[in-house]
């Protein structure tokens, strides 16, 4: 190629005052709404994630081991 700005990762086009007083703002407004969003869901996971390994210890004891018994019988092809 030769160069020109879309090889260096430059915009095509430069920004008009529109661009500027509606659409950046519009478009950070979205990033913060999804950060607003994903961050309590990531906490939500994360809790929901330990309890479920916690209360599986608890049970660990009571779970019958179907594993051990599927490898005593004979497969028959």
């Amino acid at each position: 190629m030769n160069g020109t700005d879309s090889d260096r990762g430059r915009a095509r086009r430069r920004l008009t005052l529109t661009d500027y007083l509606v659409r950046v703002p519009l478009g950070v407004l979205s990033m913060m709404f999804l950060a607003l969003i994903a961050v309590p869901v990531m906490i939500y996971m994360t809790v929901l994630y330990y309890a479920v390994r916690w209360t599986g210890a608890l049970f660990a004891g009571r779970r019958t081991q179907r594993a051990a018994g599927a490898s005593r019988e004979e497969r028959v092809a």
